[in-house]
């Protein structure tokens, strides 16, 4: 099953295989990818990091850069 939902996902998946740019990069359950990603968040939380990190690092920097404006 695709659910472009990841809250649905969280709540019947058992097992949850992220893909990015078609490659399967990560095939656990919710708890088994948390671990993976160091993430206590949501799952949307975590397929953020894992499908775009470089967004993520790029959001941090921009906050980071005007706190200390």
């Amino acid at each position: 099953m695709t659910a472009p939902v990841p809250e649905l996902v969280e709540e019947i998946g058992r097992k949850i295989i992220v893909l990015r740019e078609g490659a399967v990069i990560a095939h656990d359950t919710l708890d088994g990818l948390r671990q993976q990603s160091h993430s206590r968040g949501s799952l949307a939380d975590m397929l953020a990091e894992m499908i775009h990190p470089e967004t993520m690092k790029n959001i941090e920097r921009y906050f980071t850069e005007s706190a200390g404006r």
